[in-house]
């Protein structure tokens, strides 16, 4: 939600709220309370009809002025990001095939004319499997949106097939997309960048629960035990350094948010817990 409203704003090429707010009051289908958009983009309130994908709706009138915007919305990621350890694959198929052609036909196996997915044999199950390297190597061409849905995509499919590798490389190549996405000038002001870093800690949160608490592992999974809990440790430490420029209130909104609501947040609750003196990690390398 707040990443919409602050996607409508840049796109706007307005830098203040209220020079929104003016420009919708000259638009009659898009006119829209005063400070209801600022409500928006702290994620307080939902827009009108948001949760259908209708004509009315507000997110699909504004994306008739701001194209693309809707996008930001509407994608998969919001429904692929918590963790759950059951699922549809024919679901999962469907957000594959939601994706543009260039993506989805290097992870779907093509249909005959007539035939269904159901007359299949188990043997010729629809998901085409990839390495890691080949995984990694076709998303190199995608933008970080498309990385991210297909990487949280490749993470439940290899959760399903038990290939441990294959979900937390896929579950970590996800987490560090969003970290990318915190470097793009769009989301460089400081509401998406703390929207960011909650949806890092809940993309953390697969890899906390399957990979880094679980105490058997071989030498390989130690491996990656270890490359996962380095990367909990960055976001952390980026954490740390996001929550000292808050004011006061702010901050502790930010890490409450984080302690109690996703695992990872409350894993780290002894590094992240610095409301005491706020000022100490001000100027630390990150």
């Amino acid at each position: 939600m707040s990443l919409w409203a602050y996607s409508v704003l840049l796109a706007s090429g307005f830098r203040e709220v209220q020079q929104l707010d003016s420009f919708f009051d000259e638009q009659p289908d898009l006119r829209v309370a005063h400070g209801l958009w600022s409500k928006y983009i702290r994620g307080e309130v939902l827009p009108q009809q948001s949760l259908k994908t209708t004509a009315n709706s507000l997110i699909t009138r504004v994306a008739g002025v701001f194209p693309q915007t809707e996008n930001v919305f509407h994608t998969p990621v919001w429904a692929l990001l918590p963790w759950e350890p059951t699922f549809d694959p024919e679901r999962l198929r469907a957000i594959y095939l939601g994706l543009d052609s260039q993506i989805h036909v290097h992870f779907v196996a093509p249909v005959s004319p007539g035939e269904r997915m159901t007359d299949r044999e188990p043997t010729k199950f629809w998901h085409l499997r990839k390495t890691n390297e080949e995984r990694r190597r076709v998303l190199k061409s995608v933008g970080p949106w498309e990385t991210l849905v297909v990487s949280l995509l490749e993470a439940r499919m290899g959760y399903a097939a038990q290939l441990y590798g294959a979900f937390a490389d896929s579950q970590l190549l996800a987490c560090q997309t969003i970290a990318r996405l915190q470097l793009l000038p769009q989301f460089e002001a400081k509401r998406p960048q703390g929207v960011l870093l909650t949806m890092e800690a809940v993309c953390f949160d697969a890899l906390l629960l399957n990979i880094v608490r679980p105490q058997w592992r071989g030498e390989a999974q130690e491996e990656t035990r270890s490359t996962c809990m380095q990367w909990i440790l960055n976001w952390s430490k980026r954490c740390e350094k996001y929550a000292a420029t808050l004011a006061p209130g702010a901050r502790t909104t930010f890490l409450r948010r984080l302690k109690h609501g996703t695992e990872v947040g409350l894993w780290q609750s002894t590094i992240l817990d610095f409301e005491r003196d706020p000022e100490h990690v001000k100027g630390k390398d990150v």
